[in-house]
C-alpha cells in the first residue's frame, strides 16, 4: 500500500469502519507503544533506586536525616551511593542511545512518507496517533531529567557522608 492509497477501504467492500492506516502511521504507532513500555520499565527502576536512597521527608526527622551521613566500617551506604551514581551513568548513556536511535527512526518515517512529513488532512486516527507519539517522546526524554536529579541527590548524600568522616578524623 503506498501513501497515496491511505485510507482507501473500498477494496475491503465497505466491511472496514475505520481508515487504513499506512505503514508510515503504524510504524509511529509501535515506535510509541516501544518508548512508552521502555519509559515505564525505567520509571520502575528509578522509583526502586530512589526508595532505596532512603532521603525522602527526612527534613523531619533530625535522627533520620543524621543517620544519612554515617556509614559504617564496611562502607555499606558509601558503597551503595557509588553503585547508584555508576548505574544512574549507565542508565544515562543508554538512554541518550536509544533517544539518538529514535530521532534517527522518526526522522527517516518523516522523509519517506508525504502524509507524515506534510500532517495535512490526516485521518483523526492518524492525528491521535502523532499526538501519541509527541506525549511519549516528551516523556521519554524527560527520563534524563529524573535521572540527572536522583544523581544529584545521590552525589550529595555520598558527599557528606565524606564530609562527615573527615570532619570527625580531623577532631581525632
Amino acid at each position: 500500500m503506498s501513501d497515496n492509497d491511505e485510507g482507501d477501504d473500498s477494496r475491503s467492500g465497505g466491511l472496514i469502519s475505520c481508515p487504513l492506516l499506512s505503514v508510515s502511521f503504524m510504524a509511529v504507532r509501535q515506535a510509541t507503544e516501544f518508548v512508552n513500555n521502555i519509559r515505564k520499565n525505567y520509571d520502575r527502576l528509578l522509583d526502586k533506586l530512589e526508595f532505596n536512597l532512603g532521603d525522602r521527608n527526612v527534613i523531619f526527622n533530625p535522627v533520620e536525616h543524621d543517620r544519612l551521613l554515617i556509614d559504617d566500617v564496611s562502607f555499606i551506604r558509601s558503597r551503595r551511593y557509588f553503585w547508584t551514581i555508576e548505574a544512574l551513568d549507565t542508565f544515562s548513556s543508554t538512554i541518550k542511545t536509544s533517544i539518538a536511535i529514535y530521532d534517527q527512526f522518526m526522522d527517516l518515517l518523516d522523509k519517506t512518507s508525504p502524509r507524515l512529513h506534510e500532517r495535512q488532512n490526516l485521518e483523526p486516527s492518524e492525528e491521535q496517533i502523532l499526538r501519541n507519539e509527541k506525549i511519549a517522546s516528551k516523556e521519554f526524554r524527560g527520563l534524563l531529567e529524573r535521572i540527572q536529579a536522583i544523581k544529584e541527590r545521590t552525589v550529595t548524600l555520598r558527599d557528606g557522608v565524606c564530609i562527615y568522616f573527615f570532619w570527625v578524623w580531623k577532631l581525632d
